[in-house]
C-alpha cells in the first residue's frame, strides 16, 4: 500500500446529497516529491486520517477502504431510467440509454479540440 502523510490544516467542510462530506484541507509548502505523491493519486478512493499528531503504523487500517454507494456511471444510468420512467417508459429501456449517453458522450466530442 502507497501511503504518504502531510502537514495540514482543516479549513472546512460540507455535506452532499449522498451525507457523504466534500472536506478540504490546506497544507504547508510541500516539497515537489510531496507534490507529485498528492497528484499521482488524484481521484483514487482511499482511506483519509487526519488527527493532530503524525500516526503510528497501528494506527493506520489493514484492510482496502471499499466504496460504499453508486458509482458515477451507476448513478447516470439511474437517472435515465427515471427520466425514461417518467416519459411513460415506452420502448426498451437498453435501447433508450444507448442512445441517451450516446448524446452525451456526442455532446463532449463537439467540445475537444480538433
Amino acid at each position: 500500500m502507497n501511503k504518504f502523510q502531510l502537514p495540514a490544516t482543516l479549513v472546512g467542510s460540507s455535506t452532499l446529497s449522498d451525507r457523504g462530506m466534500s472536506i478540504r484541507f490546506h497544507t504547508q509548502e510541500l516539497t515537489d516529491n510531496e507534490v507529485l505523491e498528492v497528484m499521482k493519486h488524484r481521484n483514487e478512493f482511499g482511506w483519509l486520517m487526519f488527527g493532530p499528531n503524525t500516526f503510528q503504523e497501528t494506527d493506520i487500517p489493514k484492510g482496502e477502504a471499499e466504496y460504499e454507494g453508486k458509482t458515477p456511471s451507476q448513478r447516470l444510468r439511474a437517472v435515465i431510467f427515471v427520466f425514461w420512467q417518467q416519459l411513460g417508459a415506452k420502448g426498451d429501456f437498453e435501447t433508450f440509454y444507448r442512445q441517451k449517453v450516446d448524446g452525451i458522450v456526442e455532446q463532449f466530442k463537439a467540445k475537444l479540440d480538433k
